[in-house]
């Protein structure tokens, strides 16, 4: 209760600043204008510029006031300008004043120039009632009364070890907070120390990690165990420097652990964030590009406060709980009145993002082959689509292109095909081909697979050195760490008994 109590005063006294704000604002810009009046495009004097400005402040503009205040913004920046934004803002000027399009098109250009240009005179002018500019310390005293009173009870956040939060920052990276928790308690409980995790085998942590998906995270936390374990006596490094030089470590792990166990004041910037700072300032930089992420750290520095762990936590719980990508729950925000892509109402068209590459769609051919009690499974390069996981032999073609064996022969070419891949591939010959109905879609990244499930025989169990292949007892089956595209489809054939 004290601490909404925090808030509201807080908010008080913003709304109490905003008002004098107003207020100042209104006689420093009727000072302004009526120093650079004469040089204006159009004479307008001193008196219906005063007259302009607290007609703005007390009720909304008019066209006109609009077109005129367009006018001497455009005057302000014209000799910085370029070509193609000189022509931008005649053509807005025109456009409104033949009433063209909306004033919240202007709004959103003039909200954009300033930020550009990082205009203090534009930015506290606040002529379309959309930027409240408040002291940096303002932003992290609202966050921290927010997060103080909403943050979620999660295991990481009860330490400050940096082998702690470093597994659950990676174990986080494009995967639901909710799924961590346990994959979070059971890694530790088995591999509680930097130590403990530098003894583990590939196949040990690739099992533990089963469900998570992206197994390079795996492959990379492991290297990163061995150097820390060999050059740095089991410790994490405490400066940037040395952190960003780390395998697996980008800029925003390495300012969440630094900051989290470090108290160091350094940006951890990930999705949230970025979709949350775009918001607050009114950034349209496309957020899929590496150069805006770097652009809002810089945004983010000027904001860190002497407790910087809570707030760069708090930014994020604010991306996940509240600033979401769509609907955002601006009602609930700390930053409600100083977001200008609130103010402006064009929060669900911030940030900007460029659509990802058009995924590919590949129908897979999943071959469970049988020996006696035993079944193949093959391992998949470290570098390649599974990393290093284990799984069924396959093959694959593009959805797009005509199958034969869908439209003309059925499944005998299927067969035939399968036969030939793995005779040429790993020396076995097959009898007993069974196509069967149980079938798996799985998405990656950047791919889909459509995948059905062929079941067969062989004679003996062949060994061959590469590609690398294991004949397991099928009670062992659960034992490797089988990607969970196989490992859904055997699911879904009376060979999932085996499996958890």
């Amino acid at each position: 209760m004290k601490n909404m109590d925090q808030q509201q005063t807080k908010r008080l006294a913003i709304e109490k600043e905003w008002a004098t704000y107003k207020y100042n604002v209104m006689e420093r810009n009727y000072s302004y204008y009526k120093s650079i009046s004469k040089g204006l495009h159009d004479q307008i004097d001193a008196d219906s510029i005063k007259e302009t400005m607290a007609g703005y402040l007390s009720e909304p503009l008019s066209c006109e006031a609009v077109i005129n205040t367009l006018r001497h913004v455009w005057g302000y920046f014209r000799k910085e300008a370029s070509e193609s934004e000189k022509v931008m803002a005649h053509s807005l000027i025109d456009d409104f004043s033949n009433k063209l399009i909306i004033r919240e098109k202007v709004k959103v250009y003039l909200a954009n120039l300033a930020v550009k240009y990082k205009s203090d005179y534009l930015l506290e002018s606040h002529y379309f009632d959309d930027m409240l500019v408040v002291s940096d310390a303002v932003y992290s005293e609202l966050l921290k009364i927010w997060y103080d009173n909403n943050r979620r009870d999660l295991p990481w956040r009860r330490t400050t070890n940096p082998y702690h939060v470093w597994i659950s920052e990676i174990m986080c990276q494009q995967t639901q907070v909710a799924t961590v928790i346990g994959y979070y308690n059971r890694f530790l409980a088995k591999w509680p120390d930097i130590y403990a995790l530098s003894l583990a085998t590939e196949d040990e942590v690739f099992k533990m990690w089963e469900g998570l998906g992206y197994y390079g995270r795996a492959r990379r936390m492991m290297q990163l165990a061995h150097i820390l374990v060999a050059d740095y006596s089991g410790e994490f490094p405490s400066t940037y420097e040395q952190m960003i030089k780390l395998p697996g470590i980008g800029a925003y792990t390495a300012g969440a652990i630094l900051s989290i166990c470090f108290e160091q004041k350094v940006a951890a910037v990930d999705g949230n964030v970025m979709r949350v700072i775009s918001r607050v300032f009114n950034s349209h930089k496309d957020i899929a590009l590496p150069r805006t992420k770097a652009h809002i750290e810089q945004m983010v520095l000027p904001l860190l406060p002497d407790d910087v762990s809570s707030f760069n936590q708090g930014l994020m719980e604010l991306g996940a709980l509240v600033c979401t990508p769509t609907n955002p729950d601006c009602s609930h925000c700390p930053f409600e009145m100083v977001c200008i892509a609130n103010r402006l109402s064009i929060q669900n068209r911030v940030p900007v993002k460029s659509k990802a590459r058009k995924k590919i769609d590949e129908n897979v051919d999943a071959m469970l082959l049988i020996c006696d009690d035993h079944v193949l499974i093959t391992k998949a390069s470290s570098q390649g689509l599974l990393g290093g996981l284990w799984g069924l032999p396959y093959m694959t073609h593009l959805i797009s292109e005509v199958v034969e064996s869908e439209t003309k022969i059925g499944n005998k070419l299927v067969e035939e095909k399968i036969r030939a891949h793995l005779k040429e591939t790993y020396a076995i010959d097959i009898y007993g081909f069974e196509s069967t109905k149980c079938k798996y879609k799985h998405v990656f990244t950047h791919k889909t697979w459509e995948m059905r499930l062929h079941v067969m025989y062989s004679e003996s169990m062949v060994q061959i050195d590469y590609p690398e292949m294991k004949w397991v007892r099928l009670t062992e089956l659960d034992d490797y760490p089988i990607s969970t595209a196989f490992r859904r489809l055997i699911s879904k054939s009376e060979y999932g008994l085996y499996l958890k």
